[in-house]
């Protein structure tokens, strides 16, 4: 600890003998001067003058419309220099004519024409108010000047003019310093390795300041200033070391008088400490406690907010990032995470051990970093350098780190970690290179492709250049592509031509992030490809064939294989290249283009990063034959029958021998249908002897369809026969298409017709305890036979689709007339009567007119 120099009495004699300086505490005199309320609201803006003799920051001032408080912007600009005027905007883009250094930025909706209150705001108290008159009748020409505080007049605008100049009398603003001689203690650095503390000097304007024997002293003098004439605003930093804990620091002039004083202790100041503060009240240069020196954090400063001295902690906050010599700002550069395998293998059968670092992250700030690592979402360690980590289980394992400043800025680093079922090393197969065809004209190359579909297939050889135009030399390149969702290491990796040819390329500690191609030139393999036919190969660290792409000839500038891209510059070289698969142990996936002898099949390239796993996606509609033009009108429909989100990214679909990768752009939420249409999948589905594969990403097989032959204008559809009690569901062609909703039920439905539906094409059916069922019918679904035998309410038996509550006809079982029960009675009253008429003249007169009744009431009822 310093010896304590510094005691009551020396201040006490600066009381009794010196001429202390102290600041004002008045408010800054912020002014606004000019108001242009243009109707145009883009161009609005308000002109303001600083009326002070320091600057001011500009964090601290606001601008006050419509009772919202706006923020004031400026690209590089952090203070506002003492008597500046300065014009704020609420589109300082447009503003193309003001100086950009006296153009700052803001955002309101617009200044009223009628007038309104408008206010500015610096250090949350308000330092001007107006309300400024209606303008209604104003030019696009006008603004609103400023002649005093309460009185304006319409003239032409003029920013940056009219602020200070005649006539504008504004109010006098309350001096900040007296005598003029306007010093602080600005910022103080007292825990980094480069102690120092900042000063602003602000003369009079017009005026000079010698700072010849000003100096500073904590328990005793450490710094004097030689002759130094100061005659504009100036920050001067002195470096000198400083207790962290405690200490007061105190500016004084030539002449003693205590100019302005900083102090900090910790929660427990010695009572020497708690006296040297009760000496600086005393003196007037301190006011409450001291700051918290346990905020200091290294290499952290403790700084002024405003240049309005209040003598107290108020003035002062805490700063991440010390500002030598300028004005202070809150700043902070997020830092940048870093991981680094120090051994181990990023892909390893079994299990694997790692030993990770982030020592390599950095910051730009020099802060002091946190450490965060992440495994699979678990927290796993803080430590810059952790534990050694074994991990065992087979897939893919995540590991993040996030590195944290002390202002809380972050950022993460993540590498992926492949475990891989135990696998026996075998050697790569030996490819024979394809025999060139001898010809006047170069024969166009034959070129195989093989690409694996274990997990390292997720690496692919992109394309290469065999023969370059020119020297060959040191001009060859391999691009390679991961098409995993995953950064993947490729250290150890090895690239190589046809079985003895050059010596492997074995790839340093390589990281390729996800849909990233890289390009590998032979300056750096020292690979050489042959140009009458050679091969790629690309091998896994343990030796395991991940891709190999063999071709008969190179001709110059060509790349191989050929993309869609380069299609059209190939064949000007007469060398499209002929892609056909080859039968290996590999799944094999390649293109072949059309020849006499086979079939055109096109692959489409994969951009997308690999969606969900699993196989429980379902095909539950497809549409292939719609009416008229096919093309952008055929769709089919998916269903997710999970409790999980399912995203497409990779999954393929497979029409025939037509491959299509599906978009990660597409989520299917839990039990949903997707309607998937050639608006982001160009598929094309064709109308007979077809056969249609969903599957992953991984090439396993989720669902799959068969048709025959399709029926224009109809889908064909998964469907629910509710006359199959096993819960089994058919594939039926409907014309009640329902893409991206559930599928029809299909019902039988028998019953007596009611012809009144007929106009509205309904039929409704009186089927036994359920009374009117209405099903939907369209026109040419019913002929006009069975309309006019359906207009005699027979009875039917018929097949309906039901959907959302609604019937649909989908096709008529059997229709026929309703038996009358009472022809198939025997109709034993007529012989009767019959019988009674012969016998009448036998029987009495009355018995015969009763009779006569009884007959005309029975012929009646038969006739009803």
């Amino acid at each position: 600890m310093k010896p304590r120099i510094f005691a009551a009495s020396a201040i006490l004699s600066l009381l009794i003998f010196g001429n202390i300086i102290t600041m004002a505490q008045d408010n800054p005199q912020l002014q606004i001067t000019e108001i242009n309320n243009a109707p145009e609201s883009s161009l609005e803006w308000i002109e303001v003058w600083n009326n002070t003799q320091s600057p001011l920051f500009l964090n601290k001032l606001k601008f006050i419309e419509n009772d919202t408080r706006h923020n004031i912007t400026h690209e590089t600009r952090t203070t506002i220099e003492p008597n500046e005027i300065f014009i704020i905007a609420n589109n300082a883009n447009l503003m193309t004519d003001i100086p950009a250094q006296q153009l700052f930025d803001s955002s309101w909706q617009t200044l009223s024409l009628e007038g309104e209150s408008i206010a500015l705001e610096y250090d949350n108290t308000i330092t001007d108010q107006i309300m400024y008159p209606n303008t209604s009748a104003s030019t696009s020409a006008q603004s609103l000047h400023r002649i005093d505080s309460t009185t304006f007049t319409l003239a032409s605008i003029s920013p940056l003019i009219n602020g200070i100049t005649s006539p504008i009398q504004l109010d006098t603003p309350t001096p900040i310093l007296s005598p003029p001689t306007f010093a602080l203690i600005t910022e103080v650095s007292p825990n980094s390795a480069n102690d120092f503390v900042e000063l602003y000097f602000a003369p009079t304007p017009g005026t000079e300041l010698n700072l010849q024997n000003w100096h500073l002293i904590d328990d005793n003098t450490f710094y004097t200033f030689t002759e130094q004439i100061i005659s504009t605003p100036t920050y001067l930093s002195v470096d000198a070391p400083f207790t962290k804990t405690n200490e007061n620091i105190i500016l004084l002039d030539a002449e003693d008088n205590i100019i302005d004083a900083v102090c900090w202790h910790n929660s427990q100041p010695s009572q020497t400490e708690l006296n040297e503060k009760e000496n600086l009240i005393t003196a007037n240069a301190w006011q409450g406690n001291c700051l918290d020196s346990d905020q200091i954090a290294t290499n952290t400063s403790i700084g002024r907010t405003s240049f309005f001295d209040t003598n107290t902690t108020s003035d002062w906050e805490y700063f991440s990032h010390p500002t030598y010599n300028k004005p202070n700002e809150y700043k902070n550069s997020a830092p940048t995470a870093i991981i680094k395998i120090q051994s181990g293998k990023a892909v390893e059968h079994e299990k694997t051990k790692l030993n990770l670092t982030g020592i390599e992250s950095s910051d730009p700030d020099n802060d002091q970093l946190s450490y965060s690592w992440v495994l699979n979402q678990t927290p796993w360690s803080e430590k810059a350098n952790p534990s050694e980590l074994v991990i065992t289980e087979i897939g893919t394992h995540q590991i993040q780190l996030i590195v944290t400043d002390p202002s809380g800025a972050s950022s993460n680093a993540s590498i992926y970690i492949q475990i891989l079922p135990p696998l026996p090393i075998t050697k790569a197969p030996e490819c024979k290179p394809i025999a060139q065809s001898i010809s006047a004209t170069p024969a166009p190359p034959i070129v195989t492709t093989v690409q694996d579909t274990s997990w390292w297939s997720q690496i692919s050889i992109n394309s290469f250049l065999a023969n370059p135009k020119g020297t060959d030399t040191n001009n060859e390149w391999i691009k390679l592509t991961n098409n995993s969702a995953q950064t993947i290491t490729l250290n150890n990796w090895k690239l190589d031509d046809k079985e003895g040819g050059s010596t492997p390329y074995k790839i340093p500690d390589l990281q390729i992030t996800s849909g990233q191609t890289i390009s590998i030139s032979s300056a750096e393999s020292h690979l050489s490809l042959n140009n009458n036919g050679d091969e790629v190969r690309l091998f896994t660290p343990d030796n395991q064939l991940a891709a190999a792409i063999s071709y008969d000839i190179a001709t110059d500038d060509q790349i191989l294989p050929a993309t869609e891209d380069e299609t059209e510059t190939n064949t000007t070289n007469n060398a499209s290249p002929k892609i056909t698969p080859i039968q290996t142990k590999l799944t094999t996936s390649a293109t072949t283009t059309p020849t006499s002898n086979t079939a055109t099949t096109k692959t489409s390239k994969t951009k997308f990063t690999n969606g969900s796993t699993g196989t429980d996606l379902k095909i539950t509609e497809v549409f292939p034959n719609p009416k008229g033009t096919d093309t952008n009108n055929e769709w089919l429909e998916l269903f997710n029958p999970t409790q999980a989100t399912i995203n497409i990214g990779n999954w393929k679909l497979m029409v025939n021998s037509h491959e299509y990768i599906l978009t990660d752009t597409i989520n299917i939420l839990p039990y949903t249908y997707l309607k998937l249409d050639q608006s982001n999948v160009k598929f094309s589905l064709t109308n007979s002897d077809t056969t249609i594969q969903l599957l992953n990403f991984e090439n396993q097989l989720a669902d799959t369809l068969t048709y025959s032959k399709t029926k224009e204008a109809e889908s064909y559809a998964l469907l629910t026969d509710t006359r199959i009690t096993d819960g089994t569901k058919t594939w039926k062609w409907t014309t009640y298409l329902s893409p991206g909703q559930p599928n029809p039920e299909l019902i039988e439905i028998n019953g007596v017709i009611d012809s009144k539906g007929f106009a509205q094409n309904q039929l409704i059916i009186n089927a036994g305890s359920i009374q009117e069922q209405i099903v939907q019918f369209a026109t040419d679904q019913i002929s006009q036979e069975q309309l006019n035998l359906l207009n005699s309410n027979p009875q039917i038996k018929l097949i309906a689709l039901r959907t959302n509550n609604k019937l649909n006809l989908e096709e008529i079982l059997d229709l026929k007339p309703i038996t009358n029960a009472s022809t198939n009675k025997p109709n034993y009253i007529l012989p009767i009567l019959i019988f009674c008429i012969l016998l009448s003249p036998l029987l009495y007169k009355p018995s015969r007119n009763w009779l006569i009744q009884k007959f005309k009431l029975a012929n009646t009822q038969l006739s009803n």
